[in-house]
């Protein structure tokens, strides 16, 4: 188990960790059952100029204080400085991480894998995790399910922000979208990659260079990435006809998805 001590958190970052969870346990008290570090902080990673969330989930009996815990998390960044308020908490009950581990879901194998255990218990009594395996009838395993009904809201939501004149939310929606369809995609061969990049990077070379997809939707969504950087991070702004396209795509990518899928 990694220890605080060999995390990359910065010393301001390391005090307002420390603030939060103190005011995690005073305002939550029995409420809360752990707090973990995750991600790149908690490997010990460097931090490059785009890591700017130090990544944290909350496990609490019910689940319910996402407000609680993101103003509490706020307030301790604030008080240490860090302006661009970095730390990035994720609330769930103890039956979301069951759940989880019930489907072999990648993100809880990722934070098993890595976690930091800052507050409470190390999740031992919280499910145990089932191997992947594929059903074997023709149809998609539960993980993947759920990537493609996550991406299928994000579509939805895309289509949304078009409709109210909301074009930098539908680009940014659309391209969430064909992100978790490759995610689903990949699933299917159980294969995960913790970062955009390495995931695009395993979807083009298990599924593309083997003519398993599309090459042209493929680039087309890692152009789409470069725009909701943009949007994210840079203010950028853009059209209607630019924020139909990038819909469109991802409709596209998802009817590709279903096909690759289908004959899987």
């Amino acid at each position: 188990m990694t220890t605080v001590t060999a995390t990359s958190l910065s010393p301001a970052e390391q005090r307002a960790v420390d603030r939060f969870v103190r005011l995690l346990t005073a305002q939550l008290g029995d409420e809360l059952l752990a707090v973990w570090l995750f991600g790149s902080r908690a490997r010990g990673e460097p931090v490059g100029d785009d890591d700017s969330d130090v990544d944290m989930i909350v496990i609490t009996r019910t689940g319910e204080e996402r407000d609680l815990v993101r103003r509490l998390a706020d307030e301790a960044a604030r008080t240490e400085g860090l302006v661009l308020l970095p730390l990035h908490p994720m609330v769930f009950e103890p039956a979301w991480v069951a759940e989880r581990r019930a489907i072999d879901h990648f993100l809880l194998r990722e934070i098993d894998t890595d976690r930091v255990v800052l507050y409470g218990s190390e999740g031992g009594e919280f499910g145990e995790r089932v191997p992947f395996s594929r059903r074997g009838d023709g149809t998609v395993s539960e993980r993947t399910e759920e990537y493609l009904r996550d991406a299928r809201g994000a579509l939805a939501m895309a289509r949304a922000g078009l409709d109210i004149g909301e074009q930098n939310q539908a680009i940014g929606r659309a391209y969430d979208a064909m992100f978790l369809m490759a995610r689903a995609a990949l699933s299917e061969e159980d294969r995960f990659a913790r970062t955009h990049g390495g995931t695009w990077h395993l979807h083009h070379d298990l599924l593309v260079k083997t003519g398993r997809f599309p090459a042209d939707l493929h680039r087309r969504a890692r152009e789409a990435e470069e725009w909701q950087y943009q949007v994210d991070y840079e203010s950028g702004r853009y059209s209607f006809d630019q924020g139909r396209e990038t819909v469109e795509l991802a409709e596209r990518f998802l009817a590709a998805t279903v096909e690759l899928l289908g004959d899987s």
